[in-house]
């Protein structure tokens, strides 16, 4: 390897643009756990039997040191506390073989009445892409993924601002506007009477009276439209007897709130006094003194690349093909490919702590610390990065979209659509500014098992990403049953493995690790979060009473 003194480096007679997009000047105020082996360390693992002593021991010794942990559930059917019984719960009413029931109320059938979901389609061997998401119901996506097909296709986060439905209905709706347009084009330019037309047989005054009635039909229903669109927005407005600090709720305020915190397909199960089907608001014996942001529901299928590869998946020739310049920097080289049967999520990091449940499948966690962010080669330029480990950027050509985020992790408005897609932004093909540009690939060399390739891919990576390999890592598998918890910041590649992969979530707000008080959402979290947090708590409570009955 040679320098060429302009910022090029030279491997095997071709040049590489080395990636000095990181700037050295960040302001990395994070001071929280960092792996001390190199490369690789192991993760703590706990069981609520043996290990957790409380819901305090574990804020001190996992979430104020920001301090991953793996959390394996008792074989034993009884429990010693509510947490577990809850989360055994959550992953028997979610398993293959009732998760359909359990979300549609159906085994076999379509439900017409279900909402649309988005779905993500693998792009380049993986997943949290910013490419253009499918739309369908979960009966929909669970047949497709459950019955004989070659797509990989990924259930992940449901964002309002992208609601499939209403998006459907404004798309039908500028149809009908422009085919009412056409309409009224045609009839401008339409002659009542063409030459040589037999006129003589129609009695004009007639014609005129039935014209009158055609409009004023056309005003009536025009009318009753505007009513009933003016009788949807007072409701939406009305005050429904809640009154909060911050002022009344309206249903509209609450159906927001419910759908945000409970992502759909899930928003069905927010009633506690269904609790059969019910997935609790907190994990009272792990965070209760944590606010939730998200639950989410991650369900996938792997099949399309075990089926166009030979059982040990993609081989080492695959990647070797790959090494080529021209594709190696394409969109569509290495991409998220991955050595095996597996389908990667991509390097990235969350705005939010949280605590990941795996369902069915198996799911390898390689993680780094946000003491690392600079060396992570994000798309976005990181402008700071907070004690508490979120990471906030530039808003740049990288980030055009981009909102500042405060220390306190107050992200509800700011990076909402950014957790999971920069959909707004004028280039589709962007990742989100806290994505990697580092291929998953360079994560696993070690599962590379031909020298040559293996050494070639590492000489290749040390150009375009050098700080990256002398970074720590930590590399956990979950399987179903087991845990993870993961605080904000933290770099995740996530390699899902088997046919089908589930896994629910909870985002929670970063909190005030600096509060040398007890931990209680009072010492951890600003007024503000917690009122908006009441309204929600609120919001739910109508909710469940009137609508989720």
């Amino acid at each position: 390897m040679s320098n060429m003194g302009d910022g090029t480096s030279v491997i095997s007679n071709k040049k590489f643009k080395s990636n000095n997009s990181n700037k050295n000047d960040v302001k990395n105020y994070y001071n929280g756990y960092t792996p001390e082996v190199h490369p690789k360390t192991l993760i703590e693992e706990l069981s609520f039997k043996n290990d957790i002593k409380s819901p305090e021991w574990f804020y001190d010794n996992f979430i104020k040191k920001r301090k991953p942990a793996k959390i394996i559930l008792d074989s034993d059917t009884t429990t010693k506390y509510k947490a577990e019984e809850d989360l055994k719960k959550i992953i028997n009413m979610l398993q293959i073989n009732n998760i359909l029931e359990t979300l549609t109320g159906n085994t076999d059938e379509y439900n017409c009445d279900e909402p649309l979901l988005q779905v993500e389609k693998a792009v380049a061997g993986g997943f949290g892409s910013g490419e253009r998401r499918l739309k369908m119901s979960f009966s929909d996506f669970y047949h497709k993924v459950t019955g004989d097909t070659d797509e990989s296709l990924y259930l992940t986060t449901q964002y309002l601002e992208d609601d499939p439905d209403l998006l459907l209905k404004k798309e039908m709706k500028e149809e009908k506007e422009e085919e009412y347009s056409d309409y009224e084009e045609t009839e401008e330019e339409d002659v009542l009477f063409p030459q040589g037309s037999d006129a003589g047989s129609f009695n004009l005054n007639d014609l005129h009276d039935d014209f009158e009635e055609i409009e004023a039909a056309a005003e009536e229903e025009e009318e009753e439209e505007e009513e009933e669109k003016e009788k949807e927005e007072k409701e939406e407005k009305e005050e429904i007897g809640i009154f909060l600090k911050d002022g009344p709720l309206t249903p509209d305020e609450c159906l927001t709130r419910v759908e945000e915190l409970y992502q759909r397909p899930l928003t069905k199960l927010c009633n506690d006094n269904k609790t059969d089907k019910y997935i609790p608001l907190n994990l009272e014996f792990i965070t209760p003194m944590l606010i939730p942001q998200q639950i989410n529901l991650w369900m996938g299928s792997t099949r399309s690349k075990s089926k166009n590869n030979n059982e040990a998946g993609l081989s080492d020739d695959f990647f070797d093909k790959y090494l080529n310049t021209e594709l190696f920097n394409s969109r569509s080289g290495l991409g998220k490919h991955v050595p095996g049967t597996g389908i990667s999520s991509g390097l990235h990091h969350d705005h939010a702590d949280n605590i990941y449940i795996a369902i069915e499948g198996r799911k390898r966690f390689t993680l780094y610390s946000p003491k690392d962010a600079t060396n992570m080669y994000t798309v976005g330029d990181i402008k700071e990065i907070y004690s508490s480990g979120i990471i906030n950027y530039e808003n740049n050509k990288n980030a055009p979209t981009w909102n500042n985020l405060n220390s306190d992790g107050s992200i509800r408005e700011d990076a909402a659509c950014y957790l999971d897609n920069n959909r707004n932004n004028e280039n589709k093909n962007l990742d989100p500014p806290s994505f990697s540009k580092i291929p998953p690939v360079m994560l696993h060399l070690d599962e590379i098992h031909n020298n040559k390739t293996r050494q070639q891919l590492l000489k290749t990576g040390l150009v375009y990403w050098p700080k990256f390999f002398s970074c720590n890592k930590i590399e956990v598998t979950l399987k179903p049953g087991e845990l993870l918890y993961l605080p904000t910041g933290w770099f995740h590649e996530v390699t899902s493995f088997g046919d089908i992969h589930i896994a629910v979530n909870y985002w929670f707000f970063p909190p005030n690790i600096s509060s040398s008080e007890p931990a209680t959402q009072a010492t951890l979290y600003s007024d503000d979060l917690r009122h908006d947090f009441e309204r929600t708590k609120a919001s739910l409570e109508w909710y469940n009473k009137h609508v989720n009955k």
